[in-house]
C-alpha cells in the first residue's frame, strides 16, 4: 500500500512540473509572432534603423511621411545603383530609381541594396483627406471663417490666408488688409502636400479675391527636400489659378531662416529660390521675399524678430509682416504688376 501510494505521489509531483513546461513553452511562442511591417509601430521602425544614419550607406530621411496616391523619389546619401525593395508593395511600390508611390494608407519600409550594404527607410502613408487631429482644425477654420463672413461688407473684396503656423499665429493680419474683408484659413503643423488636399475645403469654397500662401517649412522638416517642397507649392498655386480663375492674384510669402531648424536651411533656401522663379514666370503670381528683412549683417537670424521657441515670429516679427506684406498687397490690388517683390 505505502509502495502504492509513493508511486501515485511521484507520478502527480511529475505532472505538476511538466503541466508548466508545456504552458510556459506554448506562451513564448504565442508572445513572439511575426509582425508585419503594416502592423508594426512607425516610431520603433525608425529607431531600428537610426543607427542607419552613421554607416556607409543611407537614405537622407529615416522617415518620410507622404500623403495617400503620391509619388516621392527616395534619396540616397552616395549617388549609387542601388536596388530598391518594399516591404508591402500593397501600401507603396518602388522603382528601380528609388521613385515611390503611396497605394494604400500604412506603413512601409523600403530597403536600399548596393553591393553587400543596405540601408531603410520607413514610410508612412497617410490618409489623402484628413491627417491625425487637423480634421478637427479644418472644422474650427471653417466654423471661425462662417463666423467672419457674418460680419463682411459686400462692397469690399474678401483676401484669404492659407498655410500653416506663421499665419496661423498671425493675430494681427487684419491690421494688413484693411478695406478688405479677411480669411484666415491657416493650419498650424500644415504642409504644401496636405494643402493640395485641404484648399477644396479651405480656400476653393470661398472664391476669395486674392489669396496669400505662407507654407513649405513643415514639408522639409518633415519628409521633402527642396526641389519637391516647391514642386508642391507650385501645384497648388497652378490650381488655385485653375479653380479659382488667372485674374485671381496669388501671394506666395518666402520660408524664413530661424535657429531652431537652422539644419533645413538649405533646403528651405532651395525651394525658396524655385518658387520665386515661378512666380516670375506665372502671370498674377507673386513672392514676397522676407528673408533679408529677419537677418543681420552676417546672415545670423535676428533674436527679437523670433519667439521664444526660435522658430515663429515674434511680435516684432509679426509687424514686418504687416508692414511688407500689406503693402506689397495693396500695391498689386492697385494694378501693379510685378511677379516679385523684395524690400
Amino acid at each position: 500500500m505505502k509502495t502504492l501510494l509513493r508511486r501515485f505521489l511521484c507520478i502527480l509531483l511529475a505532472c505538476i512540473m511538466i503541466i508548466p513546461g508545456k504552458v510556459s513553452v506554448s506562451a513564448a511562442t504565442k508572445s513572439k509572432p511575426e509582425v508585419s511591417y503594416k502592423r508594426s509601430n512607425a516610431l520603433g521602425l525608425v529607431l531600428k534603423y537610426q543607427r542607419e544614419q552613421q554607416s556607409y550607406l543611407h537614405f537622407s530621411r529615416i522617415k518620410y511621411t507622404v500623403m495617400l496616391r503620391r509619388t516621392l523619389q527616395l534619396k540616397l546619401n552616395k549617388r549609387v545603383k542601388a536596388s530598391y525593395k518594399s516591404s508591402d508593395q500593397r501600401v507603396v511600390k518602388v522603382d528601380r530609381k528609388g521613385m515611390i508611390t503611396t497605394k494604400k494608407k500604412g506603413v512601409a519600409v523600403i530597403t536600399a541594396r548596393y553591393r553587400q550594404r543596405t540601408c531603410h527607410a520607413v514610410i508612412i502613408v497617410q490618409s489623402s483627406k484628413y491627417t491625425d487631429d487637423n480634421a478637427l482644425k479644418i472644422r474650427q477654420r471653417q466654423l471661425s471663417a462662417a463666423e467672419s463672413i457674418r460680419t463682411f461688407s459686400r462692397s469690399r473684396k474678401t483676401v484669404l490666408l492659407a498655410g500653416s503656423s506663421g499665419f496661423d499665429r498671425w493675430t494681427e493680419a487684419a491690421k494688413a488688409f484693411k478695406g478688405f474683408n479677411l480669411i484666415n484659413n491657416a493650419i498650424g503643423g500644415s504642409t504644401a502636400e496636405q494643402w493640395l488636399d485641404y484648399s477644396k475645403d479651405l480656400i476653393y469654397p470661398y472664391k476669395p479675391d486674392a489669396v496669400l500662401l505662407f507654407v513649405g517649412s513643415n514639408d522639409i522638416n518633415w519628409s521633402t527636400d527642396g526641389e519637391v517642397c516647391a514642386e508642391h507649392i507650385c501645384r497648388l498655386i497652378t490650381e488655385m489659378h485653375e479653380k479659382l480663375g488667372n485674374d485671381v492674384p496669388v501671394f506666395y510669402v518666402s520660408m524664413l531662416k530661424n535657429q531652431r531648424r537652422l539644419r533645413l536651411w538649405k533646403e528651405e533656401a532651395r525651394s525658396n529660390a524655385y518658387v520665386k522663379d515661378f512666380c516670375r514666370r506665372t502671370a498674377n503670381t507673386y513672392y514676397i521675399d522676407l528673408v533679408p528683412l529677419f537677418l543681420n549683417k552676417k546672415g545670423v537670424p535676428i533674436r527679437k524678430y523670433f519667439s521664444v521657441d526660435h522658430l515663429h515670429p515674434s511680435r516684432k516679427g509679426y509687424q514686418i509682416f504687416t508692414k511688407i506684406i500689406g503693402r506689397k498687397f495693396r500695391k498689386v490690388m492697385k494694378g501693379r504688376k510685378s511677379g516679385v517683390y523684395e524690400d
